[in-house]
C-alpha cells in the first residue's frame, strides 16, 4: 500500500478528493499496528507466547517420549497434527516459522 503513495494518476491526495488509498484511515490504523507489532521486543515475546502456548509438549507428551522417543515421534508422525491445517499447533508452528523469517537478530 505504501509503494502507492506519490505514484501515478491520483496517487497524491493534495486535492482534497480522498482518492489516495494512504489517508483511508483503515490504512492508516493497519500502518501504525504494524508498526507496533514490530516494535524492538515484541516478536521476541510472541514466539516466547507461541512456544508455550502452541508447541509446548503436555505433560502425557513429554512423559511418552522420555519413556520411548522413537515410538513418540512415530506417534506425531501418524497424529500428523503439524500437518494439520486446523491443529492449533500447526497453525503456531506456522506462525513461528513465518516470525522467525521476519526476524534477524
Amino acid at each position: 500500500l505504501m509503494g502507492r503513495k506519490g505514484g501515478g494518476a491520483g496517487g497524491n491526495d493534495e486535492s482534497g478528493d480522498g482518492s489516495n488509498p494512504n489517508n483511508d484511515p483503515a490504512v492508516i490504523a493497519a500502518r501504525e499496528t504494524v508498526t507496533a507489532l514490530l516494535a524492538e521486543g515484541t516478536i521476541e515475546r510472541l514466539i516466547e507466547c507461541i512456544v508455550g502456548k502452541f508447541l509446548m509438549l503436555h505433560p502425557d507428551e513429554v512423559e511418552e517420549w522420555e519413556s520411548d522417543p522413537e515410538g513418540r515421534y512415530e506417534t506425531d508422525l501418524a497424529e500428523e497434527a503439524m500437518l494439520d491445517a486446523a491443529s492449533p499447533r500447526h497453525c503456531g508452528g506456522a506462525l513461528l516459522m513465518t516470525l522467525m523469517n521476519v526476524e534477524t537478530d
